[in-house]
């Protein structure tokens, strides 16, 4: 399994860090998203996605405040699998 994984525990540059109210309930939603690149013959090191489907995932977690508005983007993670059917 190869791993690219970044976590933003400094500020990024140009102010980007959150801020919020003390008391106020912060959310975050996480999902993982599968890129299918069967179709691209060509490419080199892709993982297996599913059975013969070749690709890679990608998982986000990100940060809203109460009211659901964006404030950043806390994890990162793409990855692809080893085995599957040639």
């Amino acid at each position: 399994m190869h791993d690219r994984s970044t976590t933003f525990s400094q500020p990024l540059p140009g102010n980007s860090r959150a801020q919020h109210s003390e008391g106020e309930c912060l959310i975050a939603p996480q999902d993982t998203t599968t890129f299918n690149y069967s179709g691209h013959t060509a490419r080199s090191g892709l993982g297996w996605l599913q059975g013969t489907v070749r690709g890679l995932l990608l998982h986000n977690v990100l940060l809203l405040n109460q009211q659901g508005l964006p404030l950043g983007l806390l994890h990162q993670a793409y990855w692809t699998r080893a085995g599957g059917k040639d």
